[in-house]
């Protein structure tokens, strides 16, 4: 079995020590399951001297949706999508990047008191709803998009 977060990948000069001493099972055999993340995600977030530790209840999770966006722009920098600027950064930083919005990702899950189990049952039904919508969609059907209608027409 792997440590969390290898699964290989050496990237930018192999894993800290401390990453390496966690034991918590990411191996080829269980996949990439966010409950194995969150001790890590904690782990960090205690480190950090702001960001959950807010008082205000909802504070945290607005830096962390903040530090998402951010990241997300620094993803798409990383990929070349700016005309003046269109080639790409080296594979291993594009993965930092998408990395860095899986931090913050995990900071809300954590921030937000749902279980690991209830935003995969979310995002199951979530994902049967899409379906249905784009194949809909291919049939011209958009019936299910009401944005932008008054109610009564």
């Amino acid at each position: 079995m792997l440590f969390a977060g290898t699964n290989g990948y050496q990237g930018r000069g192999g894993l800290p020590e401390y990453v390496q001493s966690v034991k918590v099972g990411i191996g080829k055999e269980d996949g990439m399951r966010l409950e194995n993340l969150i001790p890590y995600q904690k782990a960090l977030m205690d480190k950090i001297p702001h960001g959950h530790k807010i008082k205000d209840e909802h504070m945290g999770s607005v830096v962390a949706v903040l530090g998402l966006m951010e990241e997300g722009h620094e993803y798409l920098n990383s990929i070349g999508v700016k005309a003046w600027r269109a080639n790409p950064q080296p594979r291993e930083e594009q993965l930092e990047e998408l990395t860095d919005m899986l931090f913050f990702y995990l900071e809300l899950v954590i921030l937000s008191g749902f279980s690991v189990d209830e935003v995969e049952i979310e995002y199951k039904r979530k994902h049967a709803v899409n379906m249905d919508r784009y194949k809909r969609a291919e049939q011209n059907d958009y019936g299910w998009d009401t944005r932008g209608q008054k109610e009564g027409l």
